[in-house]
């Protein structure tokens, strides 16, 4: 069943600059499309559920993250509206568990719970490489940068005033 071939152009739809309320729904759809299809169904069989797995990475999950990028850029750079503001942590922290769930995503469709070999490593696909690699500047990537930015910015955050 491909259902979730056009699923992630309608929720992009949800992204409007002025309508912070939208953009976090249509995360939160994002998120729970991307567990849900990453989830064997109990009355899938293997070769059916890594078909829809493999279908759903080729067609729909490199767009996701993108998405998920696209988010945390506007906030890392703090190119938000007045409106996006008051949700500012709140986008933050949903955008960063879609990406997660994007790299932590079985791309073979053949995870049956992780093995201790595999732990700690991430396999993307061959189309997510120029995302992380950057062929002629070896120490810089634009996604790599971004999370690590994100990273040094919260953790040199002066702590908020006391309410």
């Amino acid at each position: 069943n491909n259902v979730h071939r056009k699923t992630h152009e309608e929720v992009a739809a949800f992204f409007q600059p002025d309508s912070p309320l939208h953009s976090l729904v249509g995360i939160e759809v994002l998120v729970q499309l991307v567990q849900e299809v990453g989830t064997a169904a109990p009355m899938h069989t293997i070769g059916q559920h890594r078909a829809v797995v493999t279908s759903f990475r080729d067609v729909a999950l490199l767009k996701i993250f993108k998405l998920a990028l696209q988010t945390l850029r506007a906030i890392n750079i703090d190119d938000m509206t007045e409106a996006e503001a008051p949700y500012r942590d709140t986008l933050k922290e949903r955008a960063l568990v879609l990406a997660e769930l994007c790299v932590g995503y079985d791309f073979s469709g053949t995870s049956t719970g992780g093995s201790v070999d595999d732990e700690g490593t991430t396999k993307l696909p061959a189309e997510w490489r120029p995302l992380f690699e950057d062929e002629h500047n070896r120490e810089a990537t634009p996604v790599l940068d971004l999370f690590w930015d994100m990273y040094t910015k919260s953790v040199d955050a002066p702590p908020p005033p006391p309410a």
